[in-house]
């Protein structure tokens, strides 16, 4: 029959916090909300502030 669709383990909204983390590594992930979408593409504001 084959694979009718691939879900993922973690949302994009989670990839999104994780790579402004990898990059901001001195920021920490406060949260993050779904900015706008279309067709293709998702874009979440991922809100930062410093650690410590």
């Amino acid at each position: 029959m084959g694979v009718k669709k691939l879900t993922l383990k973690i949302t994009h909204q989670r990839i999104a916090e994780q790579r402004a983390q990898k990059r901001y590594r001195n920021m920490r992930v406060v949260g993050s909300y779904l900015a706008g979408e279309d067709g293709e593409h998702q874009w979440y504001e991922v809100v930062l502030s410093r650690s410590g």
